[in-house]
């Protein structure tokens, strides 16, 4: 299989190394992001978004809900206009696609 090309840092993480690796036309997105790394809490207006963990964990925080670590194989949906965080606060690299909905993709921070 031939190497993963990687793509420049996604601006969106908060700290440093949190980015995508590649993206094939929009989406979905490979995202890896290192210990310590998370987004800023912010929401989608028009889309939903599924993340799916492919290694490592990673926790999301989705408003009004408990916080759930997501371990490889799992996946969390992420409904449009509801705020959440993705963060690896663990010792080890994370791995997961994001999948957005079909629509108008946007990036609200949280007030």
């Amino acid at each position: 299989m031939p190497p993963v090309p990687r793509s420049p840092p996604h601006p969106i993480g908060r700290r440093a190394r949190f980015g995508y690796i590649c993206s094939h036309g929009d989406l979905p997105r490979l995202y890896q992001n290192t210990a310590g790394t998370d987004t800023p809490p912010h929401e989608h207006t028009a889309v939903e978004e599924v993340c799916y963990c492919l290694s490592g964990e990673l926790t999301c925080e989705v408003e009004g809900e408990p916080s759930a670590v997501l371990r490889p194989g799992q996946k969390m949906r992420f409904a449009a206009g509801r705020d959440h965080r993705l963060s690896n606060p663990g010792q080890s690299p994370c791995q997961f696609l994001l999948i957005h909905g079909v629509g108008r993709f946007d990036f609200v921070p949280s007030r």
